[in-house]
């Protein structure tokens, strides 16, 4: 589901520029050309098909921020009504992976107003017990928003198997993360910290292994203000996803990552998560160095929940040859 799409033909509907019809091969294509923003969109759309004759140039930025702040507005109203469906086949996964006891948490990929509620949406187009046990992060920042929009990703752990879920991606749009409250908030930074402090004491360990009997009297040291809970907000970074895993009680190599951001797959498979790549529609060829596994959708014949432990245990296995 191309939900932001959809919100911008809306959009320019409403100001009488029906001509200005998107299309799925249309909005692809002025992703890669936009600078991220919403507005980017609509000047790279006009900068290629030409802008309106009567408009002068002066109000170029004017008229694609009019744009987008119409579109922002066609989005709520598809989301009121309830027009942005799961992607196919990702409620199956969600569900086999909570049956076999997979902790699954949406990691929400945002360019949208607070306000929109993209997350409830999605939330409120699973089962009652589903909705329930799901864990909503917000991602708290992007490289480039729009190109994200469609792109939310997920992590899940749980018991000795692999575990996964379906994200944001999984209702076709960007959403605002439920994990606002101060305790939650918290709980990351808590976990952010520990992850900080452990990279650290490995770091320390690993160079006095590496000078030992070489530069006697050599010491390795670190500034502890480097590892405390504050600072500024994290990014989408290994070690965001990092602390994620840590508030969900599980290492993060007992994760799997699914989502069709390219940001997020490199920085899940830097945290030590497998990473799966599902891409959005129209993006089936983008490349997924990180990616451990690539599919073009959810459901039999693309990624189900079995295949995604078979991804986890590939992984695992591949990891302890590395070790030996």
């Amino acid at each position: 589901m191309d939900g932001h799409r959809v919100a911008f033909n809306r959009a320019f509907h409403e100001l009488g520029y029906d001509c200005a019809s998107w299309t799925p091969a249309i909005y692809h294509d002025l992703m890669s050309k936009g600078d991220g923003t919403g507005e980017g969109l609509v000047a790279a759309y006009y900068a290629t098909v030409g802008w309106p004759t009567f408009l002068p140039t002066a109000e170029q930025a004017m008229f694609a921020g009019k744009v987008h702040q119409l579109k922002q507005k066609e989005m709520r109203k598809m989301l009121q009504q309830g027009l942005l469906p799961l992607r196919d086949g990702i409620l199956q996964v969600m569900t086999e992976a909570q049956a076999a006891g997979a902790t699954i948490a949406i990691i929400a990929c945002t360019a949208s107003e607070p306000d929109d509620d993209v997350a409830a949406c999605l939330l409120q187009q699973l089962p009652a017990d589903l909705a329930a046990a799901v864990r909503v992060y917000s991602s708290p920042a992007h490289s480039r928003p729009e190109e994200d929009a469609e792109d939310s990703a997920a992590a899940a752990a749980g018991g000795d198997t692999a575990a996964a879920a379906a994200g944001g991606d999984a209702a076709g749009a960007d959403g605002q993360g439920s994990s606002s409250s101060s305790s939650l908030e918290a709980s990351m930074a808590a976990a952010a910290s520990r992850v900080k402090q452990q990279g650290a004491a490995e770091f320390v360990q690993r160079m006095a292994t590496a000078l030992e009997g070489k530069q006697a009297g050599v010491g390795v040291g670190l500034d502890m203000s480097l590892l405390q809970a504050g600072g500024p907000k994290p990014s989408t970074s290994a070690a965001w996803l990092a602390a994620v895993a840590a508030t969900l009680g599980v290492p993060a190599a007992s994760c799997v990552a699914v989502g069709s951001s390219s940001s997020l797959i490199t920085a899940a498979s830097a945290a030590g998560m497998p990473a799966v790549a599902v891409p959005r529609k129209m993006a089936y060829a983008a490349s997924y160095p990180a990616a451990a596994a690539k599919f073009e959708g959810f459901g039999p014949g693309y990624a189900t929940w079995q295949k995604l432990c078979g991804v986890w245990r590939q992984q695992q296995q591949q990891q302890q040859q590395r070790r030996q």
